[in-house]
């Protein structure tokens, strides 16, 4: 049993699932069993960033499909910030195509959400698309003022995230990534 199978039947989560988390440096997962759905999703999300932020690529290779299938477990009618999340985990994993199935997704709400606008950055950077980061920096740009003034919830959740891309956009394409 997986730990994504804890969470949708809300079982307690299995040796393996802890066991594999345990002395690595993303550190260990908490009973999933005793969170909603989305927190459950939302932790998994965060082991990934940890291990991903720690270039722990086994936990990440370990950790991504299960937190992608418990965002999947969730349904379609998901907020931009779990679409970040799994813009985020596809990013771990060097998927820049459903990064910016994500980032489409996320526009399609808002045509200037930087979330949005973020996965596209780092979607080009993934792929070395030196035009398409250009772009992707300069829509950033030009939307980053008018969207955090609009003070969403999401922005303020991920504010470091978007302050460094706006970093990055201000110096232009050939800035360094911001991580």
């Amino acid at each position: 049993m997986t730990v994504v199978a804890v969470v949708a039947r809300g079982g307690a989560p299995t040796q393996q699932a802890e066991g594999g988390a345990t002395g690595s440096s993303a550190g260990a997962i908490p009973d999933l069993a005793q969170m909603s759905p989305r927190e459950a999703a939302d932790r998994l999300f965060d082991h990934v960033a940890r291990a991903e932020s720690n270039d722990d690529t086994a936990q990440v290779a370990q950790f991504a499909p299960m937190a992608l299938q418990a965002y999947a477990m969730l349904g379609t009618n998901l907020d931009a910030d779990a679409r970040l999340h799994i813009g985020l985990i596809h990013l771990a994993v060097r998927d820049a195509a459903a990064t910016r199935a994500q980032a489409d997704t996320i526009l399609r709400g808002s045509r200037t959400h930087l979330f949005g606008l973020y996965l596209r950055v780092r979607a080009a950077e993934v792929t070395a698309d030196t035009a398409g980061l250009r772009r992707a920096l300069q829509a950033f740009g030009a939307a980053y003022d008018a969207e955090r003034a609009k003070n969403l919830p999401e922005y303020g959740m991920h504010g470091q995230l978007l302050t460094d891309t706006k970093s990055q956009a201000d110096r232009g394409a050939g800035g360094a990534p911001a991580r």
